[in-house]
């Protein structure tokens, strides 16, 4: 559990607070992603900069690690020979994320990861980070402007304005109908069903995703085929 005081900014990991921890016996419990990758970026080639972090804190199994955190995040055996300079942001950002991945934080913080990356390459490294949760259970932070992202990833959201809690709680809790007033961001899927309502389309505007927005379109024309309610246009959905 990580726990932020908004008065000073200070934080406690699991009651601990770091305040008076040193950073080396934190390194194995936080790992963090920051949203300029080439900051965290420093050794000769890619792969002594993903298996820095795990021979620094003491674990064992280097090697695999590293190769398995570069595949994890799509990082060919190629780029591991590379300069991590010589990579493009998107490759930096990847090789980041493989460099903490390796370390196996019970808690990963990942500053606007899917800045600098195309829509695909976006998909695919939010599904891994997806996966990674669900297969380690570790508990996963994501700092996002993003809200569309948000919304589709986080079990949990945490809104701020100016250091101050705006909002906390599930994605019908905080975009619903009940918190979207209280926040000046919404996903754009919400903002569309939203303007159905307010047309006077009978539509629920609990909509938060693509997929959700599927589902009640499909509703509304009475559970007919995919194929049939969007005929030329089915890849809409």
């Amino acid at each position: 559990m990580v726990c932020f005081c908004r008065a000073f900014g200070t934080v406690h990991i699991n009651s601990i607070d770091t305040k008076n921890q040193k950073i080396s016996s934190l390194a194995g419990k936080v790992g963090i992603v920051f949203q300029y990758p080439e900051v965290q970026l420093f050794a000769e080639t890619v792969y002594d900069d993903i298996a820095f972090g795990p021979k620094n804190i003491g674990l064992d199994n280097i090697e695999q690690r590293a190769r398995e955190a570069a595949e994890f995040a799509g990082i060919s055996e190629k780029l591991l020979q590379k300069s991590p300079f010589e990579l493009s942001g998107g490759e930096q950002r990847r090789a980041a994320i493989a460099g903490v991945i390796a370390m196996d934080p019970e808690i990963l913080v990942l500053d606007e990861p899917s800045v600098g990356l195309d829509p695909y390459a976006k998909k695919d490294i939010l599904n891994k980070i997806r996966e990674y949760h669900e297969v380690r259970q570790n508990t996963v932070i994501m700092v996002s402007h993003d809200v569309d992202i948000v919304a589709e990833y986080a079990d949990k959201i945490l809104v701020l304005d100016n250091g101050k809690v705006v909002r906390y709680g599930t994605c019908e809790e905080v975009f619903g109908d009940v918190g979207a007033d209280s926040i000046s961001a919404l996903p754009e899927i919400t903002k569309i069903f939203r303007e159905l309502k307010n047309r006077g389309y009978d539509v629920s505007t609990n909509v938060y995703t693509i997929e959700q927005a599927k589902r009640e379109i499909m509703r509304k024309m009475g559970n007919v085929g995919t194929d049939q309610c969007v005929g030329p246009h089915r890849n809409i959905f």
